[in-house]
């Protein structure tokens, strides 16, 4: 009897193990779901926010278990892994916890779109927009290796959330300058802030209206949600506004869109109103005034004024040469302007405006030119008659950049009455030049317009670490920079000369010759060498003179050698060097006091380039050659860091420890145009294309890398922007997952190397009514020695990689090999 119990008893506490150790290990893994705010984010958002801890409370282990993921909406929505998808990660001691974060990729498997299912909502909608508004559970349940659950049923396991629709959105907007005539720049200048507390997708609707008639606003099917908020003041981009200012997304009540789109806006005040549309369409955000921004004008630029023939002359110049000339618009272009010339013939006693208006036939002449302000009508033109008289007048456009002109860029009518006479057609150049000896001289016919021709060769370089310009003694180093009055000769201002050494040739840019007015003397209680004169200095010129600061004289293209010439342009002054002595606006002794210079300057029309501190002095008849000459470009240092992402790795350091010996290439896309082929340490042969690496390099002491050379962006033009690529480690002792990311100006940002001046909001902006308070990225700067190289920082953030490690078995036994396969 005792034995047969102690066999039952053995056979029934056998049986109970095996019970126990089958309910226990049926439910052996406890796990708990961490979701963080916000909800309403991109799959990939919502993968980052999200950390799983798998505890193994039996007394077993688990080995090569998997997990699985299971969403569920009160919408109908269901989200879940495969059936077949199993991922062998689980390994989990008894007693022990297994922590799998989404930011470090853990659960990048598990929210891969391959290996789930999706009902009620589409994996795009998800992975770009998020899940639609309603509760939801978010929950996840283990497998043994075997496939079979040894987690608890939901809601075990889970985590609960709700993602609720936008309620209201306060929104503020501002324009700034430049005020453009061409709609999709406003993007660009447009700064909208929006402030809720809500978090979701939203769409904005534009209303645009102006007092003449224009009224555009976005199109009502229009919906992109292209905008995320998240519970905070949220600044909107440009590249997000851009496409509410592209017409196919908007529609016209006034001008008609190809009107706008030909032509530009027209001149007239325009204010911008935006207001937020959240869920179905429905607006969130209140009704004007609210959302509206600050009145601003478009005015239409003056057109040209005429030089030459004066209005009412009578020329006796002989050989059917005359040179006509007129003003480049104060406002305009040089480099886009086109200009047409129309000569019509006048009949006797005929009124020359009343004859332009009354004109049904082709003129007598037109010819139109680019960037140029003067055409040469010569010998092989239509022959002149004796004794007529001309009407002629020049009419100026920009398609390029929809520039909006007063009387649709038509100048005045002006006449002549031509008298032939056997005289000298044009100036006869008595002495031969020679090269870079601005020595010729020519003899003046009376009559003429006075003519000058400058030469010369452009190149550029980047300004490097020890290569700062080179200061000119008082006096004149360069021959071309002297003055009329050989008496009084102006010192060159500081940077006038920079080395040709190490320069290649700068081809196929714009560049003009203008006049310039320079200040040498104190202002506002500081010394000013020799400096271009500022708006309030030229002020104290008498109008005429005022008028002239600026004015381009000529304009041309460089050839692939980076020569250009301005040959026979009209010259209209003679007074250059010294021009006005001890000049105090008013008796303004305190605010400053010196003297006035006139003189000549290039200036090249790019904005990736500077231009040079050369003062040229060509009189009436002077033919210079300038020699080579050097044109900077607008560049910059990027210091790029190293470090692990926020709350990606219990590193010693501490947060965002900064990582050494990572490799880091920085590369364009595309590169813009007249962009220098050797930015960076790139090869210069290698030709503009895709994927064009700039530099590249490995990360060192405080885990950065220096980039020099670099060329300063345009903020309009949104592919003009460097990338940023850490590449991942095949072994190390740090080992990270590839990072690519674009180096621009982002929400927040307070300084980025722009080549022209670009408003921001910063992320501190203080609002105030309509009124918000912003920052300027880049700089206008004009001439080489405004250039100052700065260094700009940007962190590159790593996300760790799953931990490898890797080795060689090897048997005691010298020279015997171990056969393939064997389990480690």
């Amino acid at each position: 009897m005792c034995t047969h119990f102690k066999k039952f008893r053995t056979i029934l506490f056998s049986y109970l193990l095996i019970s126990f150790n089958l309910i226990a290990f049926g439910q052996s893994v406890n796990i708990n779901t961490t979701l963080t705010p916000p909800y309403n984010v991109p799959f990939d958002n919502l993968k980052e926010q999200t950390s799983v801890t798998v505890t193994n409370t039996s007394r077993n282990n688990v080995n090569s278990g998997s997990l699985q993921l299971y969403i569920e909406g009160d919408n109908g929505i269901i989200i879940q892994s495969k059936s077949t998808f199993f991922d062998p990660v689980l390994d989990v001691a008894p007693g022990t916890s297994v922590t799998f974060n989404g930011i470090s990729g853990d659960l990048d498997n598990l929210f891969n779109a391959n290996n789930l299912t999706f009902t009620g909502v589409t994996s795009t909608t998800v992975y770009s927009s998020g899940l639609p508004v309603g509760n939801y559970s978010l929950c996840f349940r283990a497998l043994d290796s075997d496939g079979g659950p040894i987690s608890a049923d939901p809601p075990s396991g889970c985590s609960m959330f709700s993602i609720q629709g936008i309620s209201h959105v306060n929104v503020v907007t501002q324009v700034t300058p430049p005020y453009s005539t061409d709609l999709t720049n406003y993007s660009n200048n447009t700064l909208v802030m929006l402030q809720s507390t809500d978090s979701g997708d939203v769409s904005l609707f534009l209303d645009i209206n102006g007092d003449n008639g224009v009224h555009l606003q976005t199109k009502e099917s229009y919906l992109p949600y292209n905008i995320v908020l998240e519970g905070t003041p949220l600044n909107v981009s440009a590249f997000d506004l851009a496409p509410y200012f592209d017409f196919q997304n908007m529609v016209s009540s006034g001008v008609s869109i190809t009107e706008i789109q030909q032509n530009g806006l027209p001149p007239g005040q325009y204010q911008i109103c935006i207001r937020v549309r959240g869920d179905n369409g429905e607006f969130v955000s209140d009704e004007e005034p609210a959302g509206c921004s600050n009145m601003f004008s478009i005015n239409a630029i003056e057109p040209p004024q005429l030089i030459n023939p004066i209005c009412g002359d009578e020329i006796n110049s002989g050989s059917n040469n005359i040179v006509f000339s007129w003003t480049t618009p104060a406002g305009a272009s040089p480099a886009t302007t086109e200009y047409t010339l129309k000569i019509i013939e006048l009949f006797p006693n005929q009124d020359p405006n009343q004859a332009f208006l009354s004109a049904t036939t082709p003129p007598f002449y037109e010819k139109s030119v680019f960037s140029q302000t003067s055409i040469l009508y010569g010998p092989t033109d239509p022959l002149l008659e004796d004794g007529k008289s001309y009407a002629w007048q020049v009419i100026a456009k920009d398609d390029e950049l929809k520039t909006s002109f007063q009387n649709d860029g038509r100048s005045e009518v002006c006449w002549f009455t031509w008298k032939s006479q056997e005289q000298p057609g044009i100036p006869v150049l008595v002495t031969a030049v020679k090269e870079n000896k601005p020595t010729a001289k020519f003899t003046i016919v009376p009559g003429f317009m006075p003519q000058s021709t400058v030469k010369g060769k452009l190149l550029y370089k980047f300004k490097g670490d020890n290569n700062s310009v080179r200061k000119v003694k008082s006096g004149v180093e360069n021959s071309n920079v002297k003055v009329y009055n050989p008496n009084v000769k102006p010192n060159a201002p500081p940077g006038a000369s920079v080395s040709v050494e190490g320069a290649k040739p700068l081809p196929g840019v714009s560049v003009s010759l203008v006049v310039t007015y320079l200040f040498n003397g104190t202002y506002e209680g500081s010394k000013q060498n020799f400096s271009p004169a500022n708006q309030y200095q030229i002020g104290a010129l008498m109008s005429e003179n005022a008028k002239a600061s600026d004015q381009v004289l000529a304009t041309t293209i460089t050839q692939a050698d980076g020569s250009f010439v301005f040959d026979h342009f009209i010259n209209p002054y003679e007074d250059y060097g010294k021009f006005l002595q001890s000049v105090s606006p008013n008796g303004d002794v305190l605010k400053f006091n010196g003297d006035m210079y006139r003189v000549l300057r290039l200036k090249v029309n790019n904005q990736y380039y500077l231009s040079p501190d050369i003062n040229i002095i060509a009189n009436p008849w002077d033919e210079k050659d300038l020699g080579e000459i050097v044109s900077y470009v607008k560049s910059y240092n990027l210091e790029v860091t190293a470090q692990w992402i926020k709350g990606a790795m219990d590193v010693k350091e501490g947060y965002q420890g900064k990582l050494n010996n990572v490799k880091v290439q920085l590369y364009r896309n595309t590169a813009p145009s007249h962009v220098p082929a050797d930015e960076g340490n790139r090869n210069a042969n290698v030709r503009p294309g895709s994927n064009i690496v700039i530099a590249s390099g490995t990360t060192a002491g405080e885990g950065s890398i220096l980039f020099k050379n670099l060329v300063q962006h345009n903020p309009n033009d949104k592919a003009d922007r460097y990338r940023l690529k850490a590449e991942e480690p095949e072994i190390g002792e740090n080992t990270y997952k590839s990072k690519n990311k674009i180096y621009t100006d982002h929400k927040g940002t307070t300084s980025f190397p722009y080549n022209s001046e670009q408003t921001a909001i910063p992320s501190d902006a203080v609002i105030s009514g309509n009124f918000i308070n912003t920052v300027t990225l880049g700089s206008d700067i004009v001439w080489n020695h405004e250039l100052i190289v700065k260094t700009y920082r940007e962190p590159i953030e790593l996300i760790p990689s799953l931990p490898s490690i890797s080795g060689q078995v090897q048997t005691q036994d010298v020279g015997v090999k171990l056969p393939k396969g064997i389990g480690v």
